[in-house]
């Protein structure tokens, strides 16, 4: 269920590249405690987004319904902003916290 929820959000961007080949990487959460790590409530780099120092303060300002939703999500949905809440590593994060799920080529 998890995977082909993550498909879902791959789909348009899949629509305009064919042929690819996608690392599917998972990351402990063990990463929050060993690094100094902050939270956005959007995608990192858009003009209004916000930065939150600790998990309790981003989960606080999150929206929810924006995670809920089951189908795709256009960018013209309100809850597309949400869908791209970001965990940074201000440092870097060393490969033991990351494992390669698959490869999947489309």
């Amino acid at each position: 269920m998890k995977e082909k929820r993550l498909v879902i959000m791959f789909k348009a961007w899949l629509q305009n590249n064919t042929k690819q080949k996608f690392a599917w990487l998972s990351i402990s959460l063990n990463i929050l405690n060993e690094y100094s790590v902050v939270f956005s409530d959007i995608n990192a780099t858009d003009n209004n987004v916000k930065y939150f120092e600790t998990a309790e303060e981003m989960l606080n300002n999150l929206d929810f319904d924006a995670f809920r939703r089951t189908g795709e999500i256009s960018r013209q949905v309100k809850h597309y902003k949400s869908s791209q809440a970001e965990i940074m590593v201000k440092t870097h994060a060393v490969p033991n916290f990351i494992s390669l799920e698959k490869i999947v080529e489309i």
